[in-house]
Order: structure tokens, then sequence, then C-alpha cells
């Protein structure tokens, strides 16, 4: 007799910044790093195939989706607008925002 098991991730749990937070720029002109998140489960594997929103209220993203890579990270470059001052900008899926 046998038994079998499937092993799976967990369900999407958060979304938390890998990198590129806390940058300085120029205005008018690109980030020097991309930002990234990581879409993790509850045990803080990646999560990879996620769709993932990003938005800025102001300036320019490369992209306003991306899909999440085998270790669970999605990216997108940021470029300011013509004015001086601290931009936000936010990464969201469904279930979870950061």
């Amino acid at each position: 007799m046998t038994f079998d098991a499937t092993a799976d991730y967990g369900s999407m749990e958060s979304i938390i910044i890998v990198s590129g937070n806390n940058q300085m720029g120029t205005i008018s002109e690109m980030l020097p790093l991309p930002l990234v998140v990581k879409v993790q489960d509850v045990w803080g594997n990646g999560l990879s195939g996620v769709n993932v929103a990003f938005g800025a209220t102001a300036g320019t993203l490369s992209n306003s989706s991306a899909i999440t890579d085998p270790a669970g990270e999605a990216s997108v470059t940021y470029t300011f607008d013509g004015a001086i001052g601290v931009r936000q900008v936010t990464a969201s899926v469904t279930g979870g925002t950061t």
C-alpha cells in the first residue's frame, strides 16, 4: 500500500518591498534602481505568476502592472515628474496592498 501526498504553496499572505525604497533622484529623471516587490505565502515562499498592479500619483512608471517571476518578485522603474518633493508608488494584488 502506498500513500500519496502533494505539497503546494499556500495562498497569498503579503506583498513586501525587496528593493528600491527610499531612493533619491533628480526631477524628470528615472530612479537609478527598479522598485521590486515580492508576493509571498504565509511561509515566505515567493508566488510566481501573480499580477501585481503598480500605481503612482505623479511621475511615470515603466508599466502599470508586472507578473511575478519564479522567486515571486515583480518590478517596475519610476521616472520623476517635473516637480520636487516626495513621491509614493503603490503595489497591490487582489487580497493585499503595500
